[in-house]
């Protein structure tokens, strides 16, 4: 009896202290007239705001979780959302993570956390866009690596690209694939796929850009020659290959066609939201073929619901809204100040432009990759209200969220891969309408990057 009393004091401790901190990590307050919910945390947590999802009811029908960044350079935001995705694959099932980059480029990540085929820093030292050469990024890529050792192929997590901006990486995971594999006729391959992968990506985007050389026309040659070689090849493909990798073959086809047709094609290249819709098809097909929850990772401007004020763009998230409505949920990123990495527009002096003419080949500005800062904005109406809790984190659902602060024009710091200055960081936001979810963090860090160049 003694035991039976002692276990059901212990069970009614054990309860009380968990609804007790849990009611502890939720705040009300009033934000302009209506009472909201904060879920506040600190950055040490293991998982920042997992009582939120607790809380939510509907949570369990999302199927994709999307959080963006308002910089691609801070620390606090990559952390954040490396927190949330592992708590989301060991609480909530989730094993699809999507990342703002080609999709053949991440097939080389996938494999290496799949099987672990390959290396974490020739991965690394392989990613075209700087900001995911970081330190943060590698972590999670070890650590979905170790998630999946010795667990079945229907459990592990897996990686996928769903950017469309690069001509060059579908092409080189397709010519990987094939090569590793003796499939086709070599010579054929490579004369096929030599006008670009004997490019680097850097030259491939100046011959694009010299409407001399007539290198557009070379590459919609390119789309229409590979679909030809395709159709003719697959059975014997179909012979030799899994179908997942005939998929991800498919894929990078399509996902090069998206590039061309991004740069080429005069009706895509008039489109203004040609970039957001491919990305919002390609999650889409990705999420049909695995057929299980997703997390996405990208910039706040592609991950919302619909464009900010007086931006007629519409973001990958409003295309994905469109098709899996309350199933999609996206969340927003605000800070107050703090340092992020950014590219910064300056100008080289006459003195280093001597030092290296090659370099600077008379250019007086130069583009340099440096830790940038911004101050405390007075004029960031959003972020301020935020700022006057006083906690280094917050979490706020703002999808039923009727206060005035989140359903008219505020401003926040929002910039992307370049800084040009305090003068034009802050931009307008309507929270509700582009967001489900916002994540505010008071003040930040640069993330760690591991180059430079």
């Amino acid at each position: 009896m003694d035991i039976l009393k002692r276990f059901i004091w212990c069970s009614v401790s054990i309860l009380f202290c968990f609804f007790t901190l849990l009611s502890a990590a939720q705040k009300k307050v009033d934000i302009a007239g209506t009472e909201e919910t904060l879920y506040p945390f600190t950055l040490e947590q293991e998982n920042p705001f997992f009582n939120w999802t607790i809380d939510n009811k509907n949570f369990s029908g999302i199927e994709i979780f999307a959080m963006g960044e308002a910089t691609h350079g801070t620390k606090e935001f990559f952390e954040i959302k490396a927190a949330t995705f592992k708590y989301l694959v060991t609480h909530n099932n989730f094993r699809n993570f999507g990342l703002e980059t080609s999709f053949g480029e991440c097939c080389y990540i996938n494999d290496f956390v799949q099987s672990g085929d390959g290396n974490i820093d020739s991965l690394m030292s392989g990613l075209s866009f700087w900001c995911w050469k970081s330190q943060e990024v590698r972590s999670l890529i070890l650590w979905m690596r170790d998630f999946n050792t010795n667990l079945p192929d229907s459990l592990k997590i897996s990686v996928f690209g769903f950017d469309m901006q690069d001509v060059h990486a579908p092409l080189a995971y397709f010519y990987h694939v094939l090569t590793a594999n003796a499939l086709g006729e070599t010579a054929k391959i490579n004369e096929l796929l030599s006008p670009v992968l004997s490019k680097t990506q850097a030259q491939t985007y100046r011959a694009i850009g010299n409407i001399e050389s007539n290198y557009s026309d070379t590459l919609k040659y390119m789309k229409d020659a590979i679909a030809i070689w395709w159709r003719n090849n697959l059975s014997l493909l179909n012979v030799s290959l899994s179908t997942e990798e005939i998929e991800n073959l498919s894929f990078c086809i399509d996902n090069f066609k998206q590039a061309v047709n991004n740069f080429c094609d005069s009706a895509s290249i008039k489109n203004i939201s040609f970039r957001d819709s491919c990305m919002a098809v390609n999650i889409e097909r990705m999420q049909q073929r695995e057929n299980s929850k997703m997390f996405i990772w990208a910039h706040n401007g592609h991950v919302g619901l619909s464009p900010p004020p007086r931006d007629i763009r519409k973001p990958m998230g409003y295309f994905l809204n469109q098709v899996f409505r309350e199933k999609y949920y996206s969340v927003g990123f605000v800070f107050d100040r703090g340092l992020f990495n950014a590219y910064e527009y300056v100008k080289i002096s006459k003195k280093e432009q001597r030092k290296d003419k090659n370099k600077y080949t008379g250019s007086h500005y130069q583009y340099r990759l440096v830790n940038c800062s911004l101050p405390h904005n007075q004029q960031n109406t959003l972020t301020n209200v935020f700022s006057a809790f006083g906690f280094p984190a917050l979490f706020i659902d703002i999808s039923e969220s009727n206060s005035p602060l989140f359903i008219s024009v505020q401003y926040a710091y929002g910039l992307g891969a370049a800084f040009y200055g305090i003068e034009k960081s802050s931009v307008e936001i309507i929270a509700k309408a582009q967001y489900n979810g916002l994540v505010y963090v008071d003040s930040t860090n640069a993330t760690s990057l591991i180059t430079k160049n």
